[in-house]
């Protein structure tokens, strides 16, 4: 499917494909269709901010926001900051015992998009008193 869409005449044909390849249970697959997507122009990648929006699933979330860093870095810095505000804000609140807090990969992939594109945002966020307890992990952010 990735190699009859990258030579297709009419690639939104083949996109509901490609895209199911991103959830695709083999890394191998999915690392290809993410490699396609980031091969496309601006155009074709359209589709992915709209779906990016209704998808709930974390897994694949992530892999979208790591599409947009790659070729729409100011649309994944404004959605990075807004996922670090977040779960700083359900940090604070009390919350069920069994609930667990640690940041996601979601969480994770937003301090690394702040480190490439806005160190200055990624400055306050190490300020942040709920980041705290991560900061070993944030400053290997901030050496990359």
């Amino acid at each position: 499917a990735l190699h009859q869409a990258q030579y297709s005449k009419n690639p939104e044909l083949d996109f509901d494909r490609i895209v199911s390849l991103l959830r695709h249970s083999d890394r191998n697959i999915r690392m290809e269709a993410t490699e396609f997507f980031l091969r496309q122009n601006e155009k074709a990648l359209r589709p992915l901010t709209t779906m990016y929006d209704l998808v709930t699933e974390i897994e694949f979330r992530w892999r979208l926001l790591y599409i947009f860093s790659e070729r729409f870095p100011e649309k994944a810095m404004k959605e990075a900051k807004q996922i670090l505000m977040n779960w700083e804000s359900l940090k604070r609140t009390p919350h069920d015992k069994q609930q667990s807090l640690e940041p996601t990969i979601l969480e994770m992939l937003s301090l690394r998009i702040l480190s490439k594109h806005s160190p200055k945002d990624l400055a306050v966020v190490l300020q942040s008193e709920p980041w705290k307890l991560y900061e070993k992990i944030l400053a290997l952010y901030v050496r990359e």
